[in-house]
């Protein structure tokens, strides 16, 4: 009841290995889930894949046969498409490459492009100097040409950009951001301080033990932290206040960003 009014988007990433396409198969047709007395139908919203061991046609491929995938089950495809996001720059020419030859055999599905754009998954303590916001703005305007439509971008390994990189990478395109080792690090270290200063009470003989040692403990703590660091970066990319907005542009959608009929 709290958080009725925080869309959710059910998203695949990073999904590679031998099971990719039984994984994401069954991700877009849906997985029964019991929900109290009743049963929904759990369907991904956007699905992307790990492209870093594929060649261009391997993933041109994997991209078509999953929108065949959906297009069998009726239900509408949405795709994260992505090209050496941790080796630089992805050159125009790839991209021309990679997303004519999807909306060649399937168009209207890829509404994520995830090129390189100087930033590689993982912490660095450096920062990512080879981040090139411009490339953002020439990414849109070149998928603008190949598709006829606006489709938004993805930044992987955004942990390490400064606030200023990030709101202009927002500013000019990104519209998806990973954010997963910087997240990570923040919750980890404030569950190690938890422990640390509370390692009085971790003994059992202390009038406070079972409540620090229960999951309730350390959980709040890490929460503390962890929650105003989550509303800092949303509001720097621009999300402070969109709920609403999100879910009027959902009522007129099929999918992310694809326009119902």
């Amino acid at each position: 009841q709290r958080y009725r009014d925080v869309p959710v988007i059910y998203h695949t990433d990073h999904i590679k290995g031998p099971k990719t396409v039984a994984i994401l198969a069954a991700a877009l047709r849906g997985v029964p889930v019991r929900l109290g007395a009743g049963e929904a139908l759990l369907r991904a919203s956007t699905v992307s894949l790990d492209a870093s061991g594929l060649t261009d046609d391997e993933n041109v491929d994997l991209i078509c046969q999953l929108a065949a995938t959906a297009a069998a089950a009726g239900v509408p495809a949405t795709f994260e498409m992505e090209s050496e996001v941790d080796q630089g720059h992805t050159p125009p020419e790839r991209t021309r490459k990679l997303i004519s030859a999807v909306e060649a055999r399937h168009p209207g599905v890829v509404w994520l492009w995830a090129p390189g754009l100087g930033t590689r998954h993982g912490l660095s303590e450096g920062g990512y100097p080879q981040f090139r916001v411009d490339l953002v703005a020439t990414n849109v305007r070149l998928l603008k040409e190949l598709t006829g439509r606006d489709v938004g971008l993805a930044l992987h390994g955004s942990s390490g950009l400064d606030e200023k990189a990030l709101a202009s990478a927002a500013r000019s395109g990104v519209v998806k951001v990973n954010w997963s080792s910087e997240s990570l690090l923040c919750r980890s270290s404030a569950a190690r301080d938890y422990y640390v200063e509370m390692v009085a009470q971790l003994d059992p003989g202390h009038a406070k033990w079972k409540a620090t040692a229960m999951d309730n403990g350390v959980q709040s703590y890490v929460s503390a932290r962890y929650v105003p660091k989550v509303v800092e970066r949303m509001t720097l990319l621009g999300g402070a206040g969109r709920g609403p907005a999100f879910f009027e542009a959902m009522s007129r959608t099929t999918a992310f960003g694809a326009p119902a009929n």
